[in-house]
């Protein structure tokens, strides 16, 4: 077995689902898709409030605003006028996973924002329902924070939030920078992985990334952050990025990233050992190779907020 077919056992859904596909794939692999559904789009529950607290820095404005039917909450740090540097969670996350980073921002003279999505942390839940999301209400969470905040100089993402991010950028103009830290670069690996830790069968499989697909609302090739690097550089300017990603992430494979690395013109890619999904964005040397990045990045202009109409 290969190192990544192991990793991939070792996060099997819990017994009692993959039984339920099992049988579900002879008498109704319809209603076993079903069941995959809302599983996939089902977003986990948040830490209790003494571990979000305990990893909540001082100094923070709280705000709130509306994405759709979610209520989003967050927090800026830093001087009203000074570049925004965007942190955005991945997915089951909170924005509090990133909190390493800005002590670092804000020594460079940004205003950091950061928020929790639709479902997550203490944001409401929008249109997808109670304890749901998706890709797409993500990105709209960031084009709703950018209207209110301005547009970034700089953004951090993880996992999922990465993929928000490069779709919210198709509708505007968007960072000087990238930082990544274990991107999901394409949605049809993570639904077939998602398939095969759950147990679905063939006929199951085939169902649910149907279903998948139309309720994401696009053809699954169009969630991959390739198209949107190919995008950039028709338009003529690819920012600097730096991603990282741990050889032992059980979620999404290094390789992806080394690809994006590849198709990214002059990006950055740093891979750590021993640190899975998310242990890689507060590592200390992970904290100082991008305090490194951002030192060297040109002097960023404040934000400037969209007009309204």
């Amino acid at each position: 077995m290969s190192k990544k077919d192991s990793t991939v056992a070792a996060v099997r859904a819990p017994k009692h689902v993959r039984l339920r596909m099992a049988a579900l794939e002879r008498t109704s692999p319809q209603r076993a898709a079903a069941v995959g559904e809302v599983m996939w789009f089902q977003v986990p529950d948040p830490p209790k409030e003494r571990k979000l607290g305990k990893y909540t820095p001082s100094g923070g404005e709280p705000f709130f605003l509306l994405s759709g039917d979610a209520e989003i909450t967050g927090y800026t740090f830093g001087p009203e006028h000074a570049p925004v540097a965007l942190l955005v969670h991945g997915w089951g996350g909170y924005w509090q996973l990133l909190q390493a980073h800005i002590g670092t921002l804000l020594e460079r003279g940004y205003r950091v924002v950061a928020f929790d999505a639709p479902s997550h942390g203490h944001s409401t839940h929008g249109a997808e329902g109670f304890g749901m999301a998706s890709v797409e209400e993500m990105a709209d969470a960031v084009n709703a924070v950018l209207d209110e905040m301005g547009e970034p100089a700089l953004v951090l993402a993880h996992g999922r939030g990465a993929m928000a991010v490069l779709r919210a950028r198709r509708a505007r103009r968007m960072p000087g920078a990238f930082v990544l830290f274990a991107p999901e670069v394409s949605i049809e690996p993570a639904l077939h992985w998602f398939a095969k830790v759950t147990g679905m069968g063939p006929r199951t499989r085939e169902l649910f990334l149907q279903r998948a697909q139309r309720r994401l609302g696009s053809d699954l090739a169009e969630f991959d952050l390739r198209r949107d690097v190919q995008r950039m550089a028709q338009a003529g300017w690819i920012p600097p990025m730096l991603v990282v990603h741990d050889e032992d992430d059980p979620h999404n494979p290094l390789e992806q990233s080394r690809e994006l690395h590849e198709s990214w013109h002059g990006s950055e890619l740093m891979v750590t050992a021993n640190q899975g999904h998310r242990k890689v964005i507060w590592h200390d040397a992970v904290v100082e190779r991008v305090a490194a990045f951002v030192a060297g990045l040109p002097p960023a202009r404040p934000a400037v907020r969209r007009m309204p109409g």
